[in-house]
């Protein structure tokens, strides 16, 4: 990440981040393995984190986190993706805090299905309408 953002031309210089990973790797939390909590926790967390570091000295106009609402509501065997995305709300408020671009969109379930809702049956589907948040048209 470091050499990539170190390509970047002066003569254009990066004037904005979106950090937009989206990783499942559900279980239940007594279940969880510290393999699924990585694998969720690194293109979330950490990679936000490093592009955090690696920016914060830059003059960006927006630094933009896709996070979930997860972070605030939970979901169902996704402990890990609720503590990834709590992070990123985390580290948007450190950097506005610190007079820095800082935002994290908390999005929910998107009524498309995609790679990471494809395996979400009724059940869930029924979970989340019943809890008020129903899908993003």
């Amino acid at each position: 990440l470091a050499a990539l953002l170190a390509e970047v031309p002066d003569a254009h210089p990066l004037t904005g981040v979106v950090h937009a990973a989206g990783v499942l790797d559900d279980a239940l939390a007594a279940n969880m393995t510290a393999d699924q909590l990585a694998s969720v926790l690194r293109p979330k967390a950490d990679a936000a984190l490093a592009l955090h570091e690696l920016t914060r000295d830059m003059d960006l106009a927006a630094f933009v986190l896709f996070s979930s609402g997860a972070a605030l509501f939970g979901g169902a065997g996704q402990a890990n993706y609720a503590a990834a995305n709590a992070v990123l709300d985390a580290l948007a408020a450190e950097r506005r805090a610190a007079g820095l671009p800082g935002l994290s969109i908390g999005w929910g379930l998107w009524e498309q299905r995609s790679a990471l809702t494809a395996g979400l049956g009724s059940a869930g589907l029924q979970r989340g309408a019943g809890g008020g948040a129903g899908a993003l048209t």
